[in-house]
């Protein structure tokens, strides 16, 4: 997803590319694990060996999402400048890539044309492309509001949003899941719950987080590698052992795996200060690479329907293993490729608007908190 979290125009450091282009991996194998996608844990065998792995797994990467939207916080805590054609592109790429797919369908056979199919695929529904469209929006007003505060006001506020948005939140659906139902009405994000972090909430919350990383982090930087991760061992273990509990109870573990749990907000907070500890330079491969992640986010999908999940993951783990690895790896590099013929063929065309219409970005004036 580099397109769309890019820090501003600076050289990239390759330990955070690194880390974008491991997330968007971790997205592929939390969607290889997805019943309503790949299947992986829909179709493996209950308690199995092969079970404990993907679990493992999917508590390793779950935090994906919350980190891309912390790193975006982190960076963009020192700019007020936004440009207004950066989000036209995703939604506009989003739209490239649904006809793309729906007309290669038909030509396939797997789909016959329908004005209503055609119609959909001009609406850019994509959760993460609309809120973080949102967030880049009101983002420069966040950055005005934490820079009018001092460190102690900041540790304050960012502990209070974590107990109201996050703590309490998935206290209320996890006693939602025990009783059954969801219990409407008691949630701090909304009538009907925390929707498992794919909110507004969720996404202002963590670039908060990794704004107040940037400001405060002199404060942890001295936390050493091996304690990180330690804490992260320790919370995935804490994570993966809430799914297997309420497995076991034969509960809605819907908690477990949510972005806005503060087990998984947490992991999120520990993989980006273990990252930020490794120094790899300017690596050219690793940042053109990373530049493609945004339209993996968008394709792997269309893959992993398409590779006979249900058929290894019952097989011997080390098959199993090898599967999932070459299956994210080969997903990634392919869009990949994807993502380079797109922009051979955008890149010139944008670069004519904005070379014809120059004012395509805005400031949010910030001299007033400022002065304060």
């Amino acid at each position: 997803m580099s397109n769309a979290i890019t820090p501003p125009k600076k050289q990239r450091s390759s330990n955070i590319e690194l880390l974008r282009i491991l997330t968007m991996l971790g997205v592929i194998i939390l969607h290889y694990n997805n019943a309503d996608i790949g299947g992986g844990l829909k179709y493996v065998q209950n308690g199995s060996l092969n079970f404990h792995f993907l679990n493992i797994l999917e508590s390793v990467f779950i935090c994906a999402v919350d980190l891309f939207v912390l790193i975006t916080g982190y960076f963009m805590i020192n700019t007020q400048k936004r440009s207004l054609i950066k989000p036209f592109k995703l939604l506009v790429q989003v739209i490239a890539f649904n006809l793309m797919i729906f007309f290669l369908l038909i030509i396939i056979g797997k789909k016959a044309f329908t004005l209503h199919g055609l119609l959909g695929t001009l609406l850019p529904a994509n959760y993460f492309v609309i809120l973080y469209t949102a967030l880049y929006f009101i983002s420069p007003y966040i950055n005005i509001a934490m820079k009018a505060l001092n460190k102690k006001q900041l540790k304050y506020m960012i502990i209070t949003l974590f107990l109201i948005f996050s703590v309490y939140a998935v206290a209320v659906d996890l006693l939602g899941e025990i009783k059954g139902d969801t219990i409407l009405g008691l949630s701090s994000i909304g009538m009907y719950g925390s929707q498992n972090g794919y909110t507004i909430v969720n996404f202002a919350f963590m670039y908060t987080l990794g704004a107040y990383i940037n400001i405060c982090e002199s404060d942890y930087i001295h936390i050493s590698r091996i304690k990180l991760i330690s804490y992260l061992a320790i919370l995935v273990g804490v994570d993966s052992a809430w799914y297997l509990l309420f497995e076991y109870l034969h509960f809605c573990k819907g908690t477990a795996h949510s972005y806005l749990n503060p087990v998984v907000i947490l992991m999120a907070v520990a993989v980006f200060f273990l990252f930020k500890k490794i120094d790899l330079g300017q690596n050219k491969v690793i940042n053109t690479l990373a530049k493609g992640s945004f339209t993996v986010f968008l394709l792997h999908k269309e893959f992993l329907s398409r590779i006979r999940i249900e058929s290894f993951v019952n097989k011997p783990l080390p098959i199993l293993a090898a599967h999932i690895l070459i299956a994210v790896i080969g997903i990634y590099l392919i869009c990949w490729i994807v993502y380079f013929i797109y922009e051979s063929i955008t890149a010139p065309i944008y670069n004519l608007i904005e070379k014809k219409f120059p004012r395509v970005t805005y400031i949010v004036d910030s001299s007033i908190t400022e002065k304060r």
